[in-house]
């Protein structure tokens, strides 16, 4: 499936080996302040709502008082939340300029992390296995959920943003992607589409997965 060319919208795009769609050649996009704060939309119900799902597949005893780094804090309202309920909760945004950074990236690239959370995050890298430079036992990542291209305009998707969108995930991909670095998917579904409206109704808007690190394989 790798390299398979794919036009949406006049922008190349291509599969890579694990089968995620990217754009092939993105221009630089600005993360300023002014993106960040219109962008963050997270909410309290939000943020318990992905505290719930987590420790619906995490135990007590891991999450209560984890190390959590979330990337791309946003608005910073999922790491008051996480604080709030007992976390030890840091937040990085890979871009220069950040609202809510609380670590700097060399030291939370060292850091033995219990907890990572990447919440409209991971579609925006450029090198999607730059998640793999922060160590974590943990993770819940939320993405969007990518439909058929070959049953879907995905130039008319919501979530079609060429050069801020670099990756389109699709939750099979996600799976061996997640295998090949020796982690398993937990946990795998749409609870945010319960408060973010789905743009069609015959398909889900966000995919949220739990991963957990082989047990055989230390941090």
């Amino acid at each position: 499936m790798a390299d398979k060319p794919i036009l949406i919208a006049g922008v190349e795009h291509c599969y890579d080996r694990y089968g995620f769609l990217r754009q092939v050649d993105p221009k630089p996009f600005t993360y300023d302040a002014a993106y960040q704060t219109a962008s963050s939309k997270t909410t309290q119900q939000m943020a318990y709502l992905r505290i719930g799902y987590m420790l619906a597949n995490i135990s007590w005893s891991e999450f209560n008082g984890a190390r959590v780094l979330e990337l791309g804090p946003g608005n910073g309202v999922q790491l008051a939340a996480l604080r709030q309920v007992g976390c030890f909760a840091d937040g990085l945004d890979l871009h220069e300029q950040s609202l809510h950074t609380t670590i700097p990236r060399g030291q939370a690239e060292r850091v033995e992390w219990d907890i990572l959370l990447a919440c409209d995050v991971l579609e925006h890298f450029h090198n999607i296995d730059g998640l793999w430079r922060f160590p974590f036992k943990y993770a819940y990542i939320s993405t969007p959920a990518l439909p058929d291209p070959a049953s879907v305009d995905l130039s008319a998707w919501r979530h079609f943003k060429p050069d801020e969108h670099v990756y389109y995930i699709e939750a099979a991909a996600f799976h061996l992607w997640a295998q090949a670095h020796k982690y398993h998917v937990l946990a795998f579904g749409c609870p945010e589409d319960v408060i973010r409206a789905r743009w069609n109704a015959s398909y889900p808007n966000i995919h949220s997965f739990i991963m957990r690190r082989n047990r055989e394989v230390a941090l």
